[in-house]
């Protein structure tokens, strides 16, 4: 048996290492038999940002309260035309966007406790007046 056809029976086949062990780990066409994937590693640093890239992170962060706003508005209209399961999700979500505003905690939680879409309005209302 020649060399080659040896290692394609025992190393791409099988998912073999370099000493003829078998493992459960398939091996990518072209990758070193032994070695994690670059997709699998996740120790693996990612790259620093672009300036394009920090540019876009920072306009987002120095808008996150016009996006966090916008989003309690267009949740306080889903909330008066939804039910059951889908209306609990959304009550969670608009107290988990108001925390990340870093609106009052009793507040929040008498908010959530009432459970009603006036009253969210209310606060909308507030929030754009204090800006």
């Amino acid at each position: 048996m020649t060399t080659a056809r040896r290692n394609l029976d025992l190393g791409a086949s099988t998912g073999s290492d370099d000493q003829g062990v078998s493992s459960s780990r398939s091996v990518l066409p072209g990758a070193t038999p032994g070695l994690a994937s670059p997709i699998r590693r996740r120790d693996v640093r990612m790259a620093d940002h672009t300036p394009y890239q920090r540019k876009i992170i920072g306009r987002y962060y120095k808008n996150l309260d016009a996006i966090l706003f916008q989003r309690l508005s267009e949740l306080a209209t889903d909330l008066y035309l939804a039910e059951g399961k889908k209306r609990e999700r959304l009550w969670a979500q608009a107290g988990d966007s108001l925390r990340k505003l870093e609106f009052p905690e009793p507040r929040i939680s008498h908010l959530l406790q009432v459970r009603d879409p006036a009253l969210l309005v209310a606060i909308l209302k507030e929030l754009q007046a204090a800006h």
